[in-house]
């Protein structure tokens, strides 16, 4: 579980660097599809909600 919120994390950071450099900025619109992805593994990893 711990590898998984790290992952997400990495994630979330490359994405935030490529808006960066893209000239974009991380809108609500996005910041709402990731807590989804986040919301999504939760259901469909148990050990990953209880453990977070």
């Amino acid at each position: 579980p711990l590898e998984t919120i790290r992952s997400i994390q990495n994630t979330m950071k490359i994405i935030n660097k490529y808006s960066i450099e893209a000239g974009l900025t991380v809108n609500e619109e996005k910041t709402e599809i990731l807590s989804n992805y986040g919301e999504i593994i939760e259901k469909a990893w148990p050990m990953f909600k209880s453990k977070h």
